[in-house]
């Protein structure tokens, strides 16, 4: 797989770095146009969070944060970045949250301490904007 540009993540007390892969999928074609365009804001919501990470920008991760970091949790959330080594590898999949029909999920590939992970990221829209739940 082709890396162009790693970038971190910070999401529910996991760290990484967001790689963008030339063969990343974009939404599933038979999703309603809606859903894809939702998955391609929110994914471009969690790859700006990734590059604020990355920049150690907590402003800019905050803007795009669906809950307020204070400077103390902005900076632990850096230090799990480094702790763990976790890298954030691509979103696999896009699925609306059936709890809230407002929110996407996305299913995403990491790595964490040298080990290859899956986890699922939650964005959601807020105030017109799309925010990562951390």
């Amino acid at each position: 797989m082709a890396l162009a540009a790693c970038v971190p993540l910070v999401a529910l007390t996991v760290a990484g770095t967001a790689c963008r892969s030339e063969s990343a999928p974009a939404p599933s074609a038979s999703a309603p146009r809606d859903d894809r365009a939702d998955a391609a804001a929110a994914e471009a919501a969690l790859r700006e969070y990734f590059a604020a990470a990355s920049a150690k920008a907590c402003d800019r991760m905050t803007a795009v944060a669906a809950k307020a970091m204070t400077p103390d949790e902005c900076a632990q959330s850096l230090e799990e970045i480094e702790r763990h080594d976790t890298r954030f590898i691509d979103v696999t999949k896009w699925a609306r949250d059936g709890r809230d029909p407002s929110a996407m999920l996305a299913s995403t590939r990491v790595t964490m301490d040298g080990r290859e992970r899956v986890l699922v990221l939650r964005v959601e829209r807020q105030d017109g904007r799309w925010k990562v739940r951390l």
